[in-house]
């Protein structure tokens, strides 16, 4: 986390995506491929990462 890049939000790294706001779009149903056509910067690993970023998060 950059404080310097979203104010120290965790973000994708190398991009100014937040993490939450990629689970947002896995929560509303949005498949790896949907999520890619609007951020053409992620890889399905980096919503795979975000995902578990999440939940490793909530416990």
């Amino acid at each position: 986390m950059d404080p310097d890049v979203l104010q120290g939000v965790p973000v994708v790294t190398g991009t100014t995506i937040s993490v939450s706001a990629i689970v947002a779009l896995v929560c509303q149903g949005l498949s790896d491929q949907e999520i890619i056509q609007r951020h053409p910067e992620l890889t399905p690993a980096d919503i795979l990462a975000c995902v578990e970023f999440q939940h490793a998060g909530s416990r």
